[in-house]
């Protein structure tokens, strides 16, 4: 159709291949069992790769102990029942394809919830492998994306009051929006519209070194945000900045590098996402 976006048409695009490859859980549980079994990974307790699956199965059965295992367990998959939902929802961010909870939710017949409880786990993995050298600037130089509550946004003021509560500020919230055209060349400075300056430091060296700010970066991740999620928590900043630069960063990756990743994730809980907070400096491991 004429007013679909690029993302939707990618997305109807590569949808069909992926339905191919894995059209059922069974046939997503075998995908996961295969990878595993080609690293060498399935392996019995008792030591021993003499092991039956049958075809669809979660589990695989020693015919040396007789002992069964859940090849999916202590991994991001541990206890999952939408496996064709979690292995689309890889197959489209290993691949650069951009979607919202809602349409993965449609695509593979699952609850909106389940579909959004997805993608955040991913994020959350995609932020774990960020490399500590990435440059981390306060994440107030973001807010402008901040519009959505989270349990961290104090009773009666807007979601952005959350960044001075993270800063453990006691003052009356500033809805004053960062302005990105106004740039210092000299300091790598990004100024306020009340003149007050946002400095990026290489946080916590102590000799807080200046480094440069890629503000036409930081503009593409808030309309992403924006755009796509319709705006954020604070709360979960850090990973949708993590999901954007995994997104878009031109690198180049090992096939099936994300669902590798998610295999060697330990479990997260619902808890573990509730207790999430982003951190006064983000990483943003744009450049």
């Amino acid at each position: 159709m004429e007013n679909e976006s690029a993302e939707v048409v990618r997305l109807r695009d590569v949808w069909p291949e992926f339905e191919r490859r894995i059209p059922t859980d069974a046939a997503a549980a075998d995908a996961i069992f295969q990878l595993l079994e080609g690293q060498g990974r399935i392996v019995c307790r008792c030591s021993s790769t003499n092991v039956v699956r049958a075809p669809g199965g979660r589990t695989f059965k020693c015919l040396v102990c007789r002992h069964k295992t859940w090849f999916t367990a202590n991994t991001l998959l541990e206890r999952t029942t939408n496996l064709k939902g979690w292995m689309a929802a890889i197959y489209l961010k290993q691949n650069r394809v951009v979607f919202t909870p809602a349409q993965l939710a449609r695509l593979t017949e699952i609850s909106p919830t389940g579909a959004y409880e997805i993608q955040t786990k991913l994020n959350l993995v995609v932020c774990g492998q960020i490399n500590d050298e990435a440059l981390l600037l306060q994440s107030e130089l973001f807010q402008d994306a901040i519009c959505k509550r989270s349990r961290e946004t104090p009773a009666r003021l807007h979601p952005v009051a959350e960044e001075l509560t993270a800063r453990g500020a006691e003052v009356e919230v500033d809805h004053t929006p960062l302005n990105t055209d106004s740039v210092s060349p000299s300091c790598n400075e990004l100024s306020t519209a009340d003149g007050s300056l946002a400095v990026v430091e290489k946080y916590p060296d102590a000799t807080a070194r200046r480094e440069p700010l890629p503000v036409r970066s930081i503009r593409s991740a808030i309309a992403f945000i924006k755009g796509n999620c319709h705006g954020v928590s604070r709360k979960y900043l850090q990973l949708y900045l993590a999901g954007f630069c995994y997104q878009f960063k031109n690198l180049v990756r090992a096939p099936d590098s994300l669902l590798n990743a998610c295999l060697a994730h330990p479990p997260i809980t619902y808890n573990d996402l509730l207790c999430y907070v982003t951190p006064v400096y983000v990483q943003f491991p744009w450049v």
